[in-house]
This record gives structure tokens, sequence and C-alpha cells, in this order.
């Protein structure tokens, strides 16, 4: 029985491997594996995982549907890749359970390196950035994050993903840590926070405020566009309600901006709140030159 603590985490990271699929591992990727018996899976370890084969799982999924909810992922290794019909039996296994919440965290792979690119992205912390696994639905890609979120986005929804080929776009391959998928005859990349940006408006516009307060002269972009729109600290309160203190932190002090602040003072500048970061951008372009 061996295990490692993560020098980042300071958690451990357990797989739970009562049969023992993960011995062909190469030594360089494994990360830490512990050899149980199955009477013995209920680690309450907040980061354990469980690895069995597909028909280890099909036989006891009752149990591990119900008892063992609080592990990580639970990867079903499907070595001879007909994983799609045996799946159809187990979902009906997890109805009957009552089980729903357990479906999430079910993944199901032939690939060993699948399930130690989970396990890595867990003990580094990255698990919501990092690309456990992608494929192609229609005219969109659909990935699984290592934490298991699904995200979808449309070929059409950014440039250069619409540039690749129709008859090239299942032709992508997996960064070995999940950073990326890569499309190697169009040399594009794409990873998970480009898709977050594209499909979820408010993880963009967190996006582009973390970038703008980046900038030292940001508060003073902000308080140029103010002025050159004509508007003055007194009408911005009127407003929105923000305080004299609110906005003075801001535009002389340099105070990081909020999503509700930016929400203020586009509102003010009769702009959406993507314009107005858009503007407040321009202006810092134009500081540069």
């Amino acid at each position: 029985m061996t295990s490692a603590a993560s020098t980042k985490t300071k958690t451990k990271t357990i797989l739970i491997d009562p049969e023992r699929q993960a011995n062909t591992v190469a030594s360089d990727l494994a990360c830490f594996v512990i050899k149980v018996k199955f009477k013995d899976l209920a680690n309450k370890h907040e980061n354990s995982f469980l690895l069995v084969p597909i028909e280890t799982f099909a036989k006891h999924a009752p149990k591990i549907l119900t008892s063992y909810s609080m592990l990580r992922v639970i990867f079903v290794l499907d070595k001879r890749h007909d994983g799609l019909q045996k799946i159809d039996a187990l979902l009906d296994k997890i109805v009957q359970a009552h089980a729903q919440k357990v479906l999430p965290k079910l993944f199901v792979t032939g690939k060993f390196e699948d399930v130690n690119r989970i396990l890595y992205a867990w003990r580094d912390g990255v698990q919501n950035d990092t690309i456990a696994e992608a494929w192609i639905d229609g005219d969109s890609l659909v990935l699984k994050t290592c934490a298991l979120e699904r995200l979808t986005i449309a070929f059409d929804q950014l440039p250069w993903l619409a540039q690749i080929p129709i008859e090239e776009r299942s032709e992508f391959s997996i960064e070995r840590f999940g950073n990326h998928v890569h499309w190697t005859k169009s040399d594009v990349h794409l990873n998970v926070d480009a898709i977050r940006c594209a499909v979820d408006g408010n993880f963009r516009r967190r996006r582009d405020i973390e970038a703008l307060t980046k900038n030292e002269l940001y508060g003073k972009a902000v308080a140029y566009l103010r002025k050159q729109r004509g508007i003055s600290q007194q009408e911005i309160m009127r407003m929105t309600g923000v305080t004299d203190r609110q906005l003075r932190r801001v535009e002389r002090q340099g105070h990081s901006l909020t999503t509700q602040m930016v929400e203020h003072l586009a509102k003010a500048h009769g702009m959406s709140q993507n314009e107005y970061l858009s503007a407040v951008a321009h202006v810092l372009q134009g500081f540069k030159k």
C-alpha cells in the first residue's frame, strides 16, 4: 500500500484500486495507488477516487452508487471499448437506486492516461481548468473538465474554431495534462478558459476585469472615459447609488473593480458591461501610445 501527499494542496490524492487495474500504468504517470479490498472502499477522504472494471461496476453498481457518493470520480475501466452498450444497463441501475447525484461522477474510459490526467489535475488543484475528454457532437465541440463539468461550444462561436475544415474537426488531440485541445493541421489550440469566455458572459467579464486591474493606470482610464463622455461623479452617484468614496477609490486609488461596480459604471455611460470594459481597455491602449 502506497500513498503520497501533494506538495501543493497538502492533501492526499488516493486512487482506490481493489482489483489492481492500475499496475500497468507507467511509474512516471502513476499518482497515488492504494490496493484495498472491495469491502474497504468507504474511504471518506476528500480526494478519493475509485477505479473498477466495467464488469465489476455492473455487478456492484447499487452498492457503489448508494454507498460511495463521497468519491470525487468513479473511473469505470472499459478496456474493450464496448461501454456504450453496457452503460445503458448501468443507467437503469442508477435510476433504480435513486442515485442520480452520482451519475456526474462516472467517467468511463479504456485508457489509463485519462485516469492519470484527472488525478494529476485534482492533485494540483486545476480540475476545473483542465480537459479530461472531448468529442464532436454535430457542429459543436463537447468536453468534460477534470472536475467532470460538461461544456459545449459551437464551432462558429469562435473564429479560429470556425476556420477548421469540417472534415478535420474530429482530428484533435488532448495535451497530456489536459491544458488544451490541439488541431495539428490547422494549428489551433483551445483551452477551458477560451470556451468559458465564449459561452459564459459573467466569466468573460470577470476575466476582462482581472486583465484591466492588472494595469496600474486603469483607474485613470475609468476617470478619463467618464470625463470624455461628459459625465460628472455626482451624476454617476445619482444614477447608480455608488458612493463618492467608492468611486474615488476606483478612479484615484486604483481599487479593484467588482462586477457590480462595472455594472453601475456601464449603466451610467449608457453601455453594456462588455462595451464599457472594451472602452476602458481602448483608453488604456491610448495611454501606452
